[in-house]
Parts: C-alpha cells; structure tokens; sequence
C-alpha cells in the first residue's frame, strides 16, 4: 500500500510543479511587468511575479543593480521633503496657537521647533490604518486586517508576498500610496536612528571636536581646519587659533548643555576670557585689542 501511496504522491507533486511552471510562463502582462519593476527597486520583492527565462533573469540583475541606488536616493529625498513640510507645518501650528494665547504681545515664530517624535509615529499608524480602510474598500476579498497588514508590510519593504492587489484598475492609487507609506518609513527609521544613536552617547562626552569631517558639496573638511580658516580670513592672530582649538572639546560640551537643559559649568565668553586677545584691524593692519563678545559677534 505503501508504494502506491508514494507513487500518487510524486504524480501529484509533479502536476502541481508543472502546473506552477506553465503558469510563470505565460506571456508577462505590462501592469505585472510594472509590479515587477516597482518591487524590484524598492526592495519590496512579493515573489508573484518573477522574471523566468535567462535573458529576463540577466536584464533584473542590471535593472535592479541601477534601480535599486537611485530608488534609494529618491526615497531619502522625499523623505527630507517631507519632513521639511511637517516641520513647517508644526511651526506654523505652534505659532498659531501661540498668538492665540497671547492676543496682546507680538510672538515671534521659532524656526528651531521641530516635529515630536511621537507625531510622526501617530502619523505613520493612521496612514497604516487609512491604507487599510482604503484597500479593504477597493477589494472586497480583503477584510480591514488584511489591508492594514499588506500596507504595513508593503511601507516596511517587508513583501512576503502572501497578500497583493489584484484589480489593475486600482494598481495606479496602489503604488503611489506605497510609495508615500516608503517615504514616511524612511523618517521613522531616521527617527529611531536618530534616538538610539542619542541612546549609544548618553552620558559621554564630546572628544576631539577638531578632527571631525563635515562635507560641503562633496568636499570633506574637518572643524580645526574650517576653524582656522575662518581665523585667516578674520586676521586673527595664531595664538587665538590655537586656544580655541585647545579650548573647542569644551566649549562644545557647554554649549551642548545650555541648548538641551539649558545650564552648563562654564558660559561660552568666560571660556574664551584669559589672555587679552590680539587681533589686527582690517583697515590700517595696526594692533586692536577686542574682548570675547566682539570676537563671537564678528
């Protein structure tokens, strides 16, 4: 019994299998084929649709060896759009509600507000939870669960691949809201990046400020080398130079702690007090003696 058993067994397996492999070889239609293109580059990658012949196979290697990059900078960019446009958004809202408050005094717009990070999690599970009000409406084989669970899959670059759209005339509205649910991951992830990374220096403190790169454009230069070019440019003597930069690691750390608890072990002019510092006068190259305020408001 046992031999006709695994016989009827191995048929089976081979109509499913031969069944699987004349159906991914049926002619690609254009709405797949975009599908395919789309969660290629986005990393996405369902498995529904795949490229099956050799050729097909080679030009998704190339295809996505290009894609991928740029997709990748298209998102991050965005991203930095969009949470340019948020930041503003909150300002404009704090500022009205500021006024409001205070009707009698004139109140000033802060540019240095910037969006809590419990918003843009708010934000990114209601656009979770619209995406599932949305895709269970456009499908009717789709409960609410199962829509909120491909557009969280979908926005996560996670793509089992178990749930898909299946109607082209929605497919349009389907990629354009995954590709927003991307853009708003990428500034979660940025934002959760950004708080561990807060985590990880928690407590230590800031060394050899000198030495680090900021790039401009695509050029590289580090702090004590931009230091002393703006020293040069504002004439001021070596001796400066080298006291600031002694004095950099410092100044950094107190500054640090005024702008985030708003008290520090030293004031930024009392660090830069000692010496009386020499700087030469930009219109008869005589020798002028000025105090730490007038060197930070030069």
């Amino acid at each position: 019994m046992t031999p006709v058993l695994s016989c009827v067994e191995q048929y089976c397996v081979s109509e499913v299998q031969h069944a699987v492999s004349a159906d991914r070889r049926r002619p690609m239609s254009y709405t797949a084929g975009i599908m395919l293109a789309f969660t290629s580059i986005t990393s996405i990658g369902y498995g529904t649709v795949v490229p099956v012949t050799t050729p097909g196979r080679l030009f998704c290697i190339v295809y996505t060896m290009l894609g991928i990059p740029l997709a990748l900078l298209a998102i991050a960019d965005q991203g930095k759009f969009l949470a340019s446009a948020l930041t503003h958004a909150f300002q404009f809202c704090r500022w009205r509600l500021r006024r409001r408050n205070d009707k009698k005094s004139s109140v000033d717009r802060d540019d240095n507000d910037s969006v809590p990070g419990f918003l843009i999690v708010i934000l990114f599970n209601a656009y979770i939870l619209v995406g599932g009000l949305l895709f269970s409406a456009l499908d009717a084989n789709w409960s609410f669960l199962d829509a909120v669970y491909f557009t969280f899959i979908s926005s996560s670059t996670v793509g089992f691949g178990d749930l898909t759209p299946n109607d082209d005339l929605f497919f349009p509205l389907t990629l354009i809201y995954i590709s927003f649910g991307l853009t708003l991951s990428t500034i979660l992830v940025d934002l959760l990046a950004l708080n561990l990374r807060k985590l990880h220096y928690w407590g230590s403190r800031i060394k050899n400020c000198a030495n680090t790169v900021i790039w401009f454009g695509g050029k590289r230069v580090t702090v004590g080398q931009l230091m002393q070019a703006i020293c040069h440019y504002l004439k001021l003597p070596k001796e400066y130079h080298e006291t600031l930069l002694e004095r950099l690691d410092h100044i950094v750390n107190n500054t640090i702690d005024k702008m985030e608890y708003g008290t520090c072990e030293d004031d930024v002019d009392e660090l830069l007090e000692g010496p009386i510092n020499k700087c030469f006068d930009v219109d008869n190259d005589s020798i002028t003696y000025i105090d730490a305020s007038n060197i930070l408001d030069l």
